[in-house]
């Protein structure tokens, strides 16, 4: 028969396992100082989600106007998120979902909660409550990047028209919009003129927000891009209306909503558009009219995006999302491989030998790590510092100084050793490099667990700990409770009379107790 062994050494002590801390939503709030205002704001967090190590990607997802501003998005997207981040498919974010209900300043209410996230004089800043209030607020209490490279912006109908034109405006803090089922493109809205004129009879049009839906929605264009407190030609409601009385449009008024919100138009504004931005949109079958004209206004600038229309009514669906932060994910990816800092050092890793100890072997325990010198320019008398801590009490600390740290070049770190604990727990390391001229700060740490068990070995990671000169090695044919085990031959048929052996490199010391028991499965 074949031997699929995963060896364990018990001593009759219960072994904890490490603690996994799951996803979760939080529902909070934060102070607007551009709305005067407390905005909630749900937050998605990440499994294992940590206040320290490396800073966390963020995604800032708008909810859309009417009902659907009041839609569960967290409590939708979580599972998807789980998935993703469980598979390995992307990479752990932080994901916020404020909650932006209409107050106007000036003038009447409009209903619907359409403010389009602009900052209107009418209206107020809803766009600054997102890219300045909302992103100060959560750097300050989340362990979350500030680089533009690992930050996006996405949305649901409302949300999408308005994610897009914020990304390119505030490019030097996002890397990518995500656009929902949404209409983006400023010229897209006069798609819905016919409407608004079944709303007003006419010529003479006599406008009104009280005439119908469409109607609602073009004052609330009105009221978020062409406000005027001054002499607005629309004096009740304090907006330039882009149409006039006889159905035409007002070229001055619509250049206005071009120039400060037309996604294309800005675009070729060099004051504007100075970052790249990676571009994703989406649009069920009912709404694609009023998104294939930004796509076809993309491929004419020769603008990199990507646009897929599914058949569908206006709503959200699990594949469109799962989508978005696929490309989210691969453009915060691209992005960051680009950047190239003049002084930046790396914790790239810790092996797998050190986050697993036996608490009865004799080997010698010295942490590990891997540094690189990812920065343009050489490194000298850089500080590399490793610290074990239990429930915050530091049970080992120690620095390594390298002399040289050649730009591109890595080295493996060996600290002191440890006198670790002859007794199951599970403690945090932390090492971190020490530059005060690194340009990047958000790979100088590595955070990861060190548990001490009475385990021997799961063959999770690696073959490393055994010694065979006659074909043992991993497999994954009939694992007992993780992925791998060990196996004779793996993936061929065992020899016949076959004498064939793996020996484990490390001695253990039994000598404080009384039995030990030998416990493995085949």
């Amino acid at each position: 028969m074949k031997f699929f062994v995963l060896i364990m050494i018990s001593v009759m002590i219960i072994v904890p396992t490490a603690f996994t801390q799951d996803s979760k939503i939080l529902s909070t709030s934060f102070y607007s100082a551009s709305l005067e205002r407390n905005i909630p704001v749900k937050i998605y967090q990440p499994a294992d989600y940590s206040d320290t190590g490396n800073p966390y990607r963020l995604y800032v997802y708008l909810h859309g106007a009417a009902g659907s501003v009041n839609w569960d998005y967290a409590g939708f997207m979580k599972p998807i998120l789980d998935r993703l981040i469980q598979n390995g498919e992307i990479d752990p974010l932080l994901v916020a979902f404020p909650v932006i209900t209409f107050k106007t300043v000036h003038g009447k209410a409009i209903a619907y909660d359409l403010h389009f996230y602009a900052d209107s004089e009418r209206n107020g800043k809803y766009a600054s409550v997102i890219t300045q209030d909302l992103l100060e607020w959560l750097t300050t209490y989340y362990n979350l990047t500030t680089r533009r490279e690992e930050r996006g912006i996405g949305g649901f109908s409302m949300g999408a028209a308005a994610c897009v034109p914020i990304a390119i405006r505030n490019n030097d803090k996002f890397i990518a919009c995500i656009a929902h089922d949404g209409q983006a493109s400023v010229k897209s809205n006069f798609f819905d003129l016919p409407a608004l004129f079944t709303e007003t009879p006419g010529p003479p049009y006599n406008y009104n927000i009280n005439n119908g839906f469409y109607s609602m929605v073009w004052f609330g264009f009105a009221a978020a891009y062409s406000p005027n407190l001054a002499k607005p030609n629309m004096p009740e409601w304090l907006v330039d209306f882009p149409i006039d009385t006889q159905g035409n449009v007002i070229d001055s008024v619509f250049n206005r909503w071009m120039i400060n919100f037309d996604p294309a138009t800005m675009l070729q504004n060099p004051d504007i558009y100075k970052n790249d931005i990676a571009i994703y949109i989406d649009a069920t079958s009912g709404e694609r009219r009023y998104n294939d004209i930004l796509d076809t206004e993309l491929s004419a600038l020769g603008i990199p995006h990507t646009y897929w229309v599914i058949e569908g009514a206006h709503g959200i669906y699990e594949e469109t999302e799962e989508a978005g932060l696929r490309f989210l994910d691969a453009a915060m990816d691209a992005a960051v491989s680009k950047v190239v800092y003049d002084q930046d050092i790396q914790i790239l890793s810790a092996p797998a030998c050190i986050t697993a100890l036996n608490m009865f072997s004799n080997r010698d325990f010295k942490p590990q790590a891997r540094v690189k010198n990812t920065g343009k320019e050489d490194q000298y008398g850089v500080s590399i510092s490793c610290r074990i801590d239990k429930d915050g009490k530091i049970e080992y600390s120690d620095t390594f100084v390298l002399d040289t740290l050649k730009a591109n070049q890595f080295v493996d770190i060996h600290f002191r050793e440890w006198s670790r604990q002859k007794s199951p727990e599970t403690l945090n390391m932390m090492i971190v490099s020490e530059l005060d001229q690194d340009e990047n700060k958000n790979n100088d740490t590595l955070s990861t667990t060190i548990e001490i068990s009475n385990r021997v070995d799961d063959f999770e990671s690696g073959f490393y700990k055994w010694t065979s000169e006659t074909g043992w090695g991993i497999s994954n044919q009939m694992p007992h409770l993780g992925e791998f085990c060990l196996e004779d031959k793996p993936f061929f048929s065992y020899d016949n009379n076959a004498d064939t052996w793996a020996i484990y490199n490390d001695s253990f010391d039994f000598s404080q107790l009384k039995q030990a028991h030998l416990t493995f499965w085949t």
